[in-house]
């Protein structure tokens, strides 16, 4: 389904499903199916130096908006935190985790002083080639952007925050032989502990799509190389009764959301297959 046409979609289905109440009676059906949620909002850069098709850029204003949303309505925690949730899992209240990918400096710059001004936890996840990366101006891809550097990899533990690993390069795992897709997962999750110097045990895979970026063999080397988290960019929320940790899914947030829709997004009214044929 055309991307157009699933907005169109789900804003014609967001606006009657708040003012009728159909999203809380989605909300206690979705709970009394699969018990609480383990929400997973993600990011890429934080910016207002954006042009309009890049869609996964959002500017300083539109995330201290949405971080103050969230921190008011959802109780925000630390991978480590969900872990043990997951482990032990009460029926009673939902969990939300943030999540930045690729690395980019304008993560420590623009959004980590917002995380910290509202004491809200997050976890980077570092595609390591663009670790002290400056764009030539020549580069497409992520390598348009400049990203972050060790020390600031460094303050940013110090500071309490998670990092994981996001391969070397970030290419598709899909689509380079097997012997470089093991060595892009297991040897960013090295660099990144020689550099923080402490274990680095979560993961995301690059693009993030379960048969176009990633498989059962790409998961399988994931587990092997000694990671116990893995994100996808799978849209929808995780049940804690039940769910894969090597197979977590996410929302991505885009800049062309609206308050109204970013809420509805996070509630799960569009928690449908229908909806989203990247799934």
């Amino acid at each position: 389904m055309d991307d157009k046409i699933q907005q169109l979609i789900r804003k014609f289905i967001a606006v009657p499903g708040y003012y009728f109440g159909i999203n809380s009676i989605v909300q206690k059906i979705l709970r009394f199916m699969h018990g609480s949620k383990l929400i997973v909002v993600n990011y890429h850069s934080i910016t207002d130096v954006y042009q309009d098709h890049d869609l996964f850029t959002i500017s300083r204003f539109i995330f201290e908006k949405q971080i103050t949303y969230l921190k008011e309505r959802y109780n925000i925690i630390s991978f480590s935190d969900a872990l043990k949730r997951m482990r032990y899992p009460k029926d009673d209240k939902d969990f939300l985790v943030i999540t930045f990918d690729d690395g980019y400096k304008d993560n420590f710059i623009n959004a980590v002083p917002i995380l910290l001004k509202h004491k809200v936890n997050a976890c980077f996840f570092i595609t390591t080639e663009l670790i002290g990366h400056f764009p030539d101006g020549a580069t497409r891809g992520i390598k348009k952007y400049p990203g972050m550097n060790r020390e600031d990899l460094k303050a940013m533990c110090n500071m309490g925050f998670e990092i994981g690993a996001h391969t070397l390069s970030h290419p598709n795992l899909l689509q380079i032989p097997l012997n470089r897709a093991q060595n892009e997962i297991s040897e960013s999750m090295k660099q990144l502990e020689q550099i923080l110097q402490q274990e680095v045990t979560y993961f995301a895979y690059p693009g993030g799509k379960r048969s176009i970026h990633y498989n059962n063999a790409i998961k399988e080397m994931v587990a092997a190389a000694g990671y116990e988290l893995c994100c996808t960019t799978n849209r929808g929320r995780n049940s804690l009764r039940s769910f894969d940790m090597l197979e977590i899914n996410r929302i991505t947030v885009q800049n062309w959301w609206s308050p109204f829709y970013f809420a509805r997004e996070i509630e799960g009214i569009f928690d449908f297959k229908i909806l989203d044929k990247r799934r």
